[in-house]
């Protein structure tokens, strides 16, 4: 099955979400974009954030803390008010409130720090498939198409603006067992232009991405996925740490695992790595409730 949808027209759609119309000095608009159904995808909001904090600092963002507070309209522009917290001569940290229709719908506290020379330790990188070996996200999802409802076929089939490469299809639409975690690659779709070759958009599209199979993690080690009967799920908050520095446009290997799934809320974890470096972490608490139909 074709998808109607050109790489340029995908690429020329994610820099659109990241071009922030200053209003004020601490004051932005932002568009917004119905990438699945009616409601803002969540990495839209963190990547908005970043932009929107580090518009007003000249230091790279080292974390990030998030929470996603009601359900936002993709159809409608989405206004970034930044409130300087701290700055010192090593350290910048704001809070970052996101408006619709004069309501509140995500809150971030972001703070940012200049790199230093400093002792080094990482984990071992986890092991997997090169990205060239593996199909794309888009040929897995035209062998599932048949296996999703048609109901929610389109939007499935709907191809995300990033390019990704999963090491498999654990956990993709329909499971045929339990898994706690995967690895897949991702990067933009074609090159980052020059005018959003900075820093700050490098770490805005790694947000946009954290957020895309993250809360999945949670439903895997039940035999879960999104079209499962009953099921009620939302990312209720998000963590963001950054390591290193990284290209965007160049092959990100995301390792993605679930920890604990308890009192219908599931806690989910993810690492980037690039060139053998571990560049950036993330963590997520998602919400996992299952509609209990009660029969008399």
């Amino acid at each position: 099955m074709g998808m109607p949808f050109s790489m340029d027209a995908l690429t020329h759609e994610l820099f659109h979400l990241l071009k922030l119309e200053k209003i004020d000095s601490y004051l932005f608009k932002a568009p917004s974009l119905p990438l699945f159904g009616s409601r803002i995808f969540g990495g839209q909001l963190l990547a908005q954030s970043i932009i929107a904090s580090s518009s007003t600092c000249n230091k790279p963002v080292h974390s990030l803390h998030a929470y996603f507070l009601k359900a936002g309209d993709a159809d409608s522009t989405v206004l970034y008010e930044v409130q300087q917290l701290r700055k010192s001569p090593a350290f910048y940290t704001a809070q970052i409130r996101a408006f619709q229709q004069g309501e509140i719908i995500f809150s971030a506290f972001i703070s940012h720090c200049d790199p230093e020379d400093a002792p080094h330790y990482q984990q071992a990188e986890p092991e997997a498939v090169p990205p060239e070996a593996l199909k794309t996200e888009e040929e897995w999802k035209a062998e599932y198409a048949d296996q999703v409802p048609e109901p929610y076929r389109e939007i499935f089939l709907t191809p995300f603006n990033i390019e990704i490469r999963p090491v498999s299809t654990a956990g993709f639409v329909i499971l045929p067992h339990a898994v706690t975690g995967h690895i897949e690659y991702l990067k933009t779709l074609e090159d980052i232009p020059p005018e959003f070759n900075q820093t700050m958009f490098h770490q805005a599209i790694v947000a946009y991405m954290s957020d895309y199979e993250l809360l999945t993690a949670a439903l895997k080690p039940h035999a879960m996925s999104y079209l499962s009967p009953g099921l009620i799920s939302a990312s209720l908050d998000h963590s963001l740490y950054f390591h290193q520095p990284f290209a965007a446009d160049q092959w990100l290997k995301y390792s993605i695992e679930s920890t604990i799934s308890s009192n219908a809320r599931g806690m989910n974890s993810g690492q980037f790595w690039q060139n053998g470096l571990l560049v950036c972490s993330c963590t997520q608490e998602s919400l996992m409730r299952i509609a209990i139909t009660n029969k008399s």
